[in-house]
């Protein structure tokens, strides 16, 4: 890890977002594209598309999603009801702190983050509309000062804290992943490489994918273009962390491209050959859901890959709420990755010639089938 790297996650992971309220991370992000003089743009969604581009090369996207579960108030005052956006077990809110930012569409976005204002969550409702596959949670919060409705916020916890090879934050899921996205156009950037990368960076991920649906209604991310979903998903016994990326065949709805899969696990190896220290897994990421099964059901070329998580969703595992945590050595491993990923995008005919080789050992060992 770089000082431009250790930079922009500082500056990323310390703003606030939520679902819908991602304006501060897209506004650093934007930053951090200019400073590097790649072009962004936003689609009419207001997600945000960076590219890097120089020579002939195929072109592939990587994408990550700007927000992580958080609070929108919808009634103000001292004891604030705020409806709880993305996937946390209700079981782990009550007692825990937050942190509320009145709404300020109407300043620049590229000011800084006002002042928060802290409250405890006292009490907690859930309710399961019927027919709805997950519950509809609020919460009281008790603030230290009046908030007005459509203040939102998140859980107050750390915005970044490095050290022992531990890199934890209030939302790594899925921060992390747009930093890697733009550490690796800074490194083709010095390098001078032969790419064609965009980097797609997503909002409303926590409530159902809701930005990648607004990609896949705009015309910005072609519908040929190879893409692969960026995550942070919780670790698992088939994917600990510290054995650096996994190359995520599926998640918890569905499997992926079978080419793109391919393609990951050749190049995966690829680069494990010509860097001993890289390391690198592949498995079925099941604890939670990724932007992968939405453009994989729109039939886009789409593969995955994940950094493993501790405190998925900020939830620990004695029931409290607390920072998410990552090796510091599994984002290394993950920007060696997407460096060689983005200068050696998907081959054609890379099915083509795998069925070849096993339809050529067929032809040299199906006879003994007759034969026994």
């Amino acid at each position: 890890m770089n000082v431009f790297e250790r930079r922009l996650l500082q500056v990323v992971l310390t703003r606030p977002t939520a679902p819908f309220r991602e304006h501060w991370i897209r506004a650093a992000l934007e930053h951090a594209a200019r400073r590097l003089g790649l072009r962004s743009r936003r689609d009419r969604f207001g997600n945000l598309y960076v590219g890097y581009r120089r020579g002939d090369a195929p072109p592939i996207a990587f994408s990550a999603h700007m927000d992580h579960p958080g609070f929108e108030v919808l009634s103000g005052g001292r004891r604030a009801r705020a409806a709880l956006l993305g996937g946390v077990d209700p079981k782990h809110l009550r007692g825990s702190r937050v942190l509320l930012y009145h709404d300020v569409h109407s300043l620049r976005e590229a000011a800084r983050p006002p002042a928060p204002v802290r409250g405890r969550i006292a009490a907690v409702h859930s309710t399961l509309p019927a027919g709805a596959r997950r519950a509809e949670v609020e919460v009281e919060i008790v603030c230290a000062s009046e908030v007005e409705p459509r203040a939102w916020g998140h859980f107050d916890l750390p915005g970044m804290e490095l050290h022992g090879g531990m890199l934890r934050s209030k939302a790594l899921d899925n921060l992390l992943s747009c930093v890697l996205i733009l550490a690796t156009c800074a490194r083709l950037q010095r390098r001078r490489a032969v790419a064609n990368l965009l980097g797609v960076f997503t909002r409303a991920e926590e409530v159902g994918f809701v930005g990648a649906g607004g990609v896949l209604r705009s015309s910005v991310l072609s519908p040929a273009r190879p893409l692969v979903v960026l995550e942070t998903s919780k670790a698992l016994p088939t994917a600990p962390m510290g054995r650096g990326p996994v190359l995520r065949v599926g998640d918890r709805m569905s499997s992926f491209d079978p080419e793109m899969d391919l393609w990951l696990s050749a190049s995966a190896a690829e680069l494990a050959e010509a860097e001993p220290r890289f390391l690198f897994q592949r498995a079925l990421m099941t604890g939670g859901a990724c932007e992968a099964s939405l453009f994989i059901l729109h039939g886009r070329r789409v593969g995955a890959l994940a950094m493993p998580l501790g405190n998925y969703h900020n939830m620990t595992p004695r029931g409290g709420i607390g920072p998410e945590f990552v090796r510091a050595s599994d984002f290394d491993q993950m920007l060696l990755l997407l460096e060689h990923l983005a200068t050696h995008p998907p081959r054609p005919g890379l099915v083509q010639a795998r069925r070849a080789e096993l339809d050529a050992l067929f032809d040299r060992l199906g006879p003994r089938l007759r034969s026994s």
